[in-house]
């Protein structure tokens, strides 16, 4: 399977990649997997892993209903899904736990990271050929130092009219590190932010095709609230949570 790589990345114009890419293969459209996209996703997945070790190190993990568990899934070929078909095969090989708890993202090319109730199954998904699962940290006293990482679907609602929900549009690039910040602004004191433009991801849900324009952020703080980061943690942040979108990663800076 080779990754899907936008032309202006593969003519070596790397800057002016909107950060989408063609799947020949599955014939939809999807994230530029060019390599020089990857700076903030490492970073992301630096975070995972030592979100990973405090979760195995920590003295106040999640306990009773709010256990949450993180599972990392790795596809030597790349993962072979949309993200509707993605989500539909993390909740069989959950044993039916409570789909609303469950958030997970593609940061790379051959990895999904899955927090949910449960560890993942992963002999239930085709392609895996490695997982590891550890139960994760909720609870960070406040004015603990923290790295965050997060994959996330920043839009704005457009108006129509008094009392009518507007439609949701992607926001502009240029306002993604203020949406970060208002967002985690009642939990978490953020320093630097780094963002990075993933592009399109698309699923097939029944007849129509699902699209969400997603980003990466990577960033530094402190924490002011412990109780509402937790809720970020478990909850999820923004729309799209269902499709890649919303998972908070937390570990000690």
């Amino acid at each position: 399977m080779t990754a899907a790589v936008s032309p202006d990345c593969r003519a070596g114009k790397c800057k002016a990649c909107s950060g989408d890419a063609w799947d020949e293969a599955a014939d939809v459209l999807t994230t530029c997997r060019c390599d020089c996209h990857a700076d903030t996703l490492k970073e992301a997945i630096t975070v995972t892993e030592a979100a990973d070790a405090n979760a195995h190190g920590a003295t106040t993990k999640s306990e009773g209903p709010d256990m949450i568990h993180l599972t990392e899934l790795r596809f030597p070929r790349g993962v072979p899904m949309d993200t509707q078909t993605v989500h539909r095969t993390i909740l069989h090989a959950l044993d039916g736990a409570d789909a609303g708890r469950v958030l997970w993202c593609n940061p790379t090319c051959g990895v999904l990271i899955v927090q949910a109730p449960a560890p993942v199954r992963a002999s239930r998904i085709g392609g895996v050929t490695e997982s590891h699962s550890g139960q994760i940290r909720t609870r960070w006293d406040v004015g603990t130092a923290v790295l965050v990482s997060l994959i996330a679907n920043p839009v704005l609602s457009l108006s129509a009219g008094p009392g009518v929900r507007g439609k949701r549009a992607p926001l502009p690039i240029e306002e993604h590190e203020e949406w970060l910040r208002r967002k985690l602004e009642a939990a978490v004191d953020l320093a630097e932010v780094a963002v990075q433009p993933l592009g399109s991801r698309t699923g097939r849900r029944h007849e129509s095709v699902v699209t969400h324009r997603l980003t990466a952020f990577f960033a530094s703080g402190t924490v002011v609230d412990t109780d509402a980061l937790e809720s970020l943690i478990i909850s999820g942040v923004g729309p799209g949570k269902a499709y890649g979108a919303g998972l908070l990663l937390v570990s000690a800076a």
